[in-house]
């Protein structure tokens, strides 16, 4: 999705941007404080909001991928959600959303911008890639774990918990990974009436 990252070295005005080519898989790699953490914050807050920040001292610039025609509509069924009992849907528009964020957008609208995302960034990232971006800092691994509202079973899901108890194989995934890391058994508990949380056992 991300195609390039063009990175600035601070406020100093004789070293120019760098570009970076991204793969599926690009890895930072640097001395405690050099600010690894720092530059993935920058990326985050970019594919969320479509816009820098005058706090960013790294991310000059962010060049996305346009998707290619015929996966545009598996990726908007992707982010699409099921509207709520009573909830009017404008015609020819979809709700996306995903971790409680909704929206509704007009569907040939969304599906211009996954094929032209630079047509207008601000939009693309906040009715699409917002959807698709996970930032895994210190706190948010150790929330991974913690107990989540179970919700209402006939709407759509909106935690990771919520999909992992619903879904069957994405649960059955997720035990075989921690199985043939731990040798533990992974298990998505529902008898605290009205909360899901995460076991593992021998």
């Amino acid at each position: 999705m991300i195609k390039s990252l063009n990175l600035k070295f601070g406020n100093a005005p004789n070293f120019p941007p760098v570009s970076v080519l991204t793969t599926p898989i690009t890895v930072f790699v640097g001395p405690n404080n050099s600010g690894k953490s720092k530059v993935l914050a920058e990326i985050n807050r970019f594919c969320t909001t479509g816009n820098t920040d005058p706090s960013d001292v790294i991310v000059d610039k962010i060049d996305f991928e346009p998707f290619h025609p015929e996966v545009v509509e598996e990726k908007i069924r992707q982010v699409t959600l099921k509207p709520n009992p009573g909830e009017f849907i404008q015609p020819d528009c979809v709700l996306v959303g995903k971790r409680g964020g909704r929206t509704q957008v007009a569907k040939k609208q969304l599906i211009d911008l996954l094929l032209n995302p630079h047509s207008q960034t601000s939009q693309f990232c906040q009715w699409y890639l917002t959807y698709n971006t996970l930032i895994l800092d210190g706190r948010n691994r150790i929330n991974l774990v913690n107990q989540q509202n179970g919700g209402d079973l006939q709407q759509s899901p909106q935690t990771s918990f919520q999909v992992l108890f619903r879904d069957d194989s994405k649960r059955n995934e997720v035990r075989r990974i921690i199985n043939e890391a731990f040798g533990l058994y992974f298990v998505i508990d529902p008898t605290n009436l009205g909360q899901l949380s995460v076991e593992c056992h021998n």
